[in-house]
């Protein structure tokens, strides 16, 4: 494993990345920046935000490097997303796909995807809002949308980082 490399939009990616760079004992690199450190082919952990469904920069850095793990950072605190994403990119059979959830920071969003989130958060927040019994992830995400915060920690890369050392590392 030569480094861990992401694409990050409010910094939530980067953090995760930078953290599990310092528990390996590997360098990080923003994906742009991957391009002149590391050569082609070499193997690395990918860390991505979700938009839409789609990992950010998850197919330049498969058509780059020898991805040997992804991590895809969202909002929701669970996981629902991760069967969508073995099914939208099926050519990931053997890689292990790992879902961390980031948070939500309007302050750092900038141009369409402030509007974009705007929109999400005008229509999901109503939704819930009007819900009379929320569950509780119902009502941390309500929290979210409506408060924005970042939810990133250590703790969530634990299967993560177990996974690295006991199959990669």
């Amino acid at each position: 494993m030569q480094a861990i490399v992401f694409t990050s939009n409010t910094g939530h990616t980067q953090e995760y990345a930078q953290m599990l760079g310092v528990e390996l004992g590997l360098p990080c690199y923003d994906l742009k920046q991957a391009k002149s450190n590391l050569p082609s082919g070499a193997e690395i952990v990918y860390l991505g935000w979700i938009m839409a469904g789609n990992v950010q920069g998850l197919k330049k850095a498969l058509r780059r490097y020898d991805v040997k793990a992804v991590c895809a950072v969202g909002m929701s605190g669970n996981s629902d997303q991760l069967k969508e994403m073995y099914d939208k990119y099926r050519f990931l059979e053997d890689t292990p796909l790992f879902y961390l959830q980031g948070g939500l920071e309007y302050q750092k969003l900038k141009g369409v995807y402030k509007f974009m989130i705007g929109t999400i958060k005008n229509v999901m927040g109503k939704k819930l809002e009007a819900k009379e019994e929320k569950s509780q992830e119902e009502q941390e995400m309500l929290e979210l949308i409506v408060n924005g915060k970042s939810t990133v920690s250590k703790e969530k890369l634990s299967e993560v980082l177990a996974y690295l050392k006991e199959n990669v590392i």
